[in-house]
């Protein structure tokens, strides 16, 4: 199972290893992801999964900026984002 970002900050889970649209940030099991993005991630007021910095980015450089040091972070718990 893979997690993906979109340029919202929006963090959703698929099977599918490409998602058009969307950035690949890690892969693991369904259990192995949820645990880890309810950790690290924002959790929006509708219960949504949010990569820290990318809704509140301003420009694109600023979302791509986020999404580096998040998937920085979920590197150093063992898993390596793609």
């Amino acid at each position: 199972m893979y997690a993906y970002c979109m340029r919202s900050g929006h963090i959703s889970l698929s099977d599918e290893p490409q998602v058009e649209g969307k950035l690949r940030l890690v892969e693991g099991s369904e259990e192995e992801l949820v645990a880890m993005l309810n950790f690290h991630a924002l959790i929006s007021i509708d219960g949504e999964w949010l990569v820290p910095g990318v809704p509140e980015a301003k420009t694109a450089n600023q979302a791509l900026d986020a999404v580096s040091k998040f998937k920085a972070r979920l590197r150093a718990t063992g898993k390596l984002p793609v």
